[in-house]
């Protein structure tokens, strides 16, 4: 919100803290600066607009795990949307599993990130740099569960065992191709939004390329280079 402030408090976020814990703390926390406020009637004072970011609507796109991500980061997302929304991954059938508690848990047997994969009756998604174990979740048209309990159910294979789709259909165009700039510089194994760029392999990647390809920026130039090469 915008306009000048009377009071300030803040409230960490605890390694545990879901949306529930977290607003519920924040609604005790608010209601005791309004009253404060109305009793004490202190000065106002402009925000600084240094730093703020605008919080945009939560989309569809915004509930799905990005394997491409930190494990510690794709977790913060699956506890930020609990519980009213949730966090979603994309299953091969065009469906969606619902995600509602996940754990980081092990290194990663994909470098980019990308797999889905069950070991000894437990369900993981391979991010980037590390596992994440999926604790609970919602099958399609189901009710939530502990994952080992639905992996006992014996789902079909293809919806616990695959790679998703490297081109990641998640990503706007746009943003693709700002991450893939930022992976030209990177001393890592696998750069996973270049590759995405190439497996696109479509008219407005070419498009976007042409255009990186007159940046003044050499770094630009060399991505732009590269996924045409490809």
């Amino acid at each position: 919100d915008s306009g000048p402030v009377c009071l300030l408090e803040r409230e960490p976020i605890r390694p545990d803290d879901d949306f529930a814990t977290l607003s519920e703390r924040l609604q005790i926390l608010g209601g005791d600066l309004l009253v404060r406020a109305l009793d004490e009637q202190p000065e106002f004072t402009e925000q600084t607009e240094e730093g703020l970011r605008y919080a945009h609507k939560i989309e569809a796109r915004d509930r799905l795990l990005d394997p491409t991500r930190s494990p510690e980061r794709v977790e913060r997302l699956v506890r930020a949307l609990r519980p009213h929304l949730g966090a979603r991954l994309a299953l091969p059938d065009g469906s969606y599993l619902g995600v509602w508690d996940a754990r980081v848990d092990g290194e990663t047997l994909a470098p980019a990130g990308g797999r889905v994969r069950t070991d000894e009756g437990r369900l993981y998604l391979d991010c980037a740099g590390g596992a994440l174990e999926l604790t609970e979740v919602q099958p399609p048209g189901g009710r939530r569960m502990p994952a080992a309990e639905w992996l006992r159910g014996r789902p079909d294979p293809s919806l616990t065992d695959f790679w998703m789709d490297p081109a990641l259909p998640h990503l706007m165009l746009e943003e693709l191709v700002a991450l893939a700039v930022q992976d030209w510089g990177r001393d890592q194994e696998w750069a996973p939004f270049l590759a995405a760029l190439c497996w696109r392999g479509s008219q407005d990647v070419l498009e976007a390329m042409q255009a990186l390809g007159r940046s003044d920026d050499a770094t630009e130039r060399s991505v732009a280079a590269y996924v045409v090469g490809q």
